[in-house]
């Protein structure tokens, strides 16, 4: 059985920096080092394409239903992460990294679903039947970790 206790909790502090933040349609180019199978590709622009609503909508959870957290970090939430170049709202993912279901803490992802085919862990469902597996997310307006499962 897990010791929770033993895994200290810090509180997390997230400071305006005044920098710029990304809204709107912004383009998004990949860029790939070394060699990519066309499989590994695909890999990468299916979570790409789990992260914006679909015409059928997933199945819950979703990636796009964590994605949209994101919408929360605006000057209205009274948050907004660094204003490093690329930061955005993905500098907020990092605050709760190895977090990945309720109960969850550094190095223990607690409850998780399982693919029944693969044995896969996941907690999101995404777009042309993937599974990923995502970390918890700060969400400002409440100031919890968003937990899909």
């Amino acid at each position: 059985m897990p010791l929770p206790a033993l895994a200290q909790q810090h509180p997390l502090v997230l400071m305006y920096h005044h920098g710029p933040l990304l809204k709107g349609n912004v383009s998004v180019n990949l860029v790939w080092y070394g060699h990519f199978s066309p499989s590994q590709r695909f890999i990468v622009f299916d979570f790409r394409y789990s992260l914006v609503p679909q015409r059928l909508p997933l199945p819950s959870p979703s990636a796009s239903s964590w994605w949209k957290t994101t919408e929360k970090y605006s000057p209205s939430a009274g948050v907004r992460p660094s204003s490093r170049p690329h930061g955005g709202p993905a500098l907020s993912l990092t605050a709760c990294a190895g977090e990945f279901g309720s109960g969850s803490y550094p190095g223990y992802p607690d409850k998780v679903l399982v693919d029944t085919i693969t044995g896969g862990s996941y907690n999101a469902n995404g777009a042309n039947g993937r599974k990923f597996l995502l970390p918890a997310m700060w969400d400002p307006q409440f100031s919890v970790y968003e937990m899909l499962v």
